[in-house]
């Protein structure tokens, strides 16, 4: 039981959770009182010996984290090793957008419908549900665009991606409502601001992002923006 207890507190003190020698050896020296001749020899060299593995392996790790570094700080440095620049605020500029947009659909999805700039009930009666859908999907990318644009560059390209997507589809939609006659032509006009211009400003910046990151196609991450 003695040589059991001198095992456990040898690897509490090998995990660090206490870092005090004198009070490692006197338990050894406590244990040794109660114990014959014979087990007071073995239990004295191995404690001898687990001690001089603990000493190994502390000067071990407090080399390793003098002179390199582990996998997750040098991550963590890679990430924040960004520079926010005239892409930040367009991320912003966008994710803010669809979050207003989003809240204002979640939260007063009547009130979005027929007080929105964009004749929104001519394309059909009021679906409360179907708005606070559509809420979520304005929501997510929102976030998205956040967290790519300050958090997460080295995936700006595919969430500004899926918003585009997204932008694009939304207006293939409204053109073909306009095309087949389903609304009047002079919706296409009340659209343009709000529905087809984003989606072409977009389109043209995901372009430009492409390119910024074929350009840096050579790095291992694939950063898109960095110190400048």
């Amino acid at each position: 039981m003695r040589v059991f207890v001198v095992i456990i507190f040898s690897f509490l003190l090998f995990c660090n959770l206490s870092s005090k020698k004198n009070i490692y050896r006197g338990l050894v020296t406590y244990v040794l009182s109660f114990s014959p001749p014979s087990k007071s020899r073995q239990i004295k060299c191995f404690s001898s010996t687990l001690f001089e593995h603990i000493n190994m392996h502390r000067r071990s790790l407090s080399d390793q984290s003098l002179y390199s570094s582990s996998p997750a700080k040098k991550v963590m440095s890679r990430k924040f090793s960004y520079a926010y620049d005239r892409w930040t605020f367009i991320f912003f500029l966008f994710g803010s957008i669809n979050i207003l947009s989003a809240l204002w659909m979640l939260i007063a999805p009547s009130n979005w419908y027929y007080h929105l700039l964009a004749s929104v009930p001519e394309y059909g009666p009021l679906n409360i549900h179907f708005v606070r859908d559509i809420g979520c999907v304005f929501l997510l990318l929102g976030c998205g665009l956040i967290v790519g644009g300050f958090l997460l560059m080295e995936f700006s390209l595919p969430l500004f991606t899926m918003n585009t997507l997204f932008y694009m589809l939304h207006m293939f939609v409204h053109i073909y409502e306009v095309v087949s006659g389903r609304v009047r032509m002079e919706i296409f006009w009340v659209d343009l601001p709000g529905i087809y211009v984003p989606a072409l400003l977009t389109f043209i910046l995901n372009i430009v992002l492409i390119r910024k990151y074929m350009a840096s196609s050579t790095s291992t991450i694939h950063p898109i923006r960095t110190r400048q």
